[in-house]
């Protein structure tokens, strides 16, 4: 497998269906945790998505992005390498790094990204944050803590799926 495909790829992508998250409506947690991101970041922006096997599909977004921005392929996608590290993805100028320098979203003018993937009670990586490296640790304590954030969120979003699915099911 390649950079940025895990080995564990056929397990995360399992997980990742188990959550029944891709492809909902808009929620105001997760809208939530993209902007304390970046505003703890004292960044512009803020996303909150799920890289599947074709697409990185965003849950959530803040600040000055397009409207009409809900996805992007994966091959394209900055997120794509998150889900294979442990620690916080941090590019400093997008156009200088040759997994990325080709992209759209590079070409079209995006330079730097921090992003990391949150680790579910089950330790699948499969959401993604971008902001601006942190400054100090401070900003890391508190992004750690968004990531918890996240993972609870999204735990507890998973369970009122199943929930919902099993009460359906009965009549």
């Amino acid at each position: 497998m390649d950079q940025t495909t895990p080995a564990n790829e056929p397990g995360r992508l399992e997980a990742l269906k188990n959550y029944a998250i891709v492809d909902t409506l808009p929620e105001a947690g997760f809208d939530e945790i993209a902007e304390l991101a970046a505003q703890i970041c004292e960044c512009p922006a803020g996303l909150v998505s799920f890289v599947d096997a074709s697409r990185q599909w965003i849950k959530a977004k803040y600040g000055p992005l397009p409207a009409e921005l809900s996805e992007c392929p994966r091959e394209i996608s900055v997120c794509r390498a998150t889900v294979c590290v442990d620690d916080i993805l941090h590019i400093p100028d997008l156009s200088l790094d040759q997994r990325f320098n080709t992209s759209p979203l590079v070409t079209d003018g995006l330079r730097h990204c921090a992003t990391n993937g949150t680790l579910t009670a089950d330790a699948w990586r499969l959401f993604q944050q971008r902001y601006p490296m942190p400054a100090d640790q401070r900003e890391a304590v508190l992004l750690a803590t968004i990531q918890n954030l996240l993972r609870l969120t999204a735990d507890i979003q998973a369970e009122a799926n199943r929930l919902n699915h099993a009460l359906s099911r009965r009549g």
